[in-house]
């Protein structure tokens, strides 16, 4: 007999348990749909990338072109105490050739942009103090952020990396 009350308790508990995440399940799922529908309408309207791997796309070797910056560049930036220290940098970038605006930028680049670029280059670069550049902790983020600088400036989605061939401070 009291093998047969302990079943129906147990049995009406899982009935209860079941109601229970039914009733969970219908409350919430339609309010993190419409959460979701938000987020995704602020994203787009503010233009933010709703990936968030941060990994851009693989383009192919033999689609991608280099242009090596002829000069180095010398930047200025800070310590934390204030000091003056100086970077010397000569930057190469990558060029997706298969960018659907590919030749308009690659024909802009033969006209001499290298100091346009280096000043995007100075300007992000700056931004850092001599420490974080120093420990190379952002230096993914610096050259991301360069990128990312240089095809808003020209109003591109050809510039596929930046890299460094020099990077030297002091």
């Amino acid at each position: 007999m009291k093998k047969n009350v302990v079943s129906i308790i147990i049995l009406a508990l899982s009935v209860a348990n079941l109601v229970l995440s039914a009733l969970l399940v219908f409350t919430f799922v339609p309010q993190a749909k419409k959460t979701d529908k938000l987020v995704t309408e602020i994203c787009s309207v503010l233009k933010l990338e709703l990936d968030s791997s941060g990994v851009k796309d693989k383009v192919e070797l033999k689609n991608l072109e280099y242009y090596s910056l002829a000069d180095k560049v010398n930047i200025s930036i800070v310590d934390s105490d204030n000091t003056v220290h100086y970077a010397q940098v000569s930057a190469t970038l990558t060029l997706n050739k298969t960018s659907s605006d590919y030749s308009t930028f690659s024909s802009k680049m033969e006209t001499g942009l290298d100091s346009v670029i280096y000043d995007e280059v100075r300007t992000v670069i700056s931004a850092y103090t001599f420490e974080q550049i120093g420990s190379h902790e952002y230096d993914d983020e610096i050259q991301t952020k360069i990128r990312d600088s240089l095809n808003d400036k020209f109003d591109t989605t050809c510039v596929y990396e930046v890299s460094f061939r020099d990077f030297i401070i002091q």
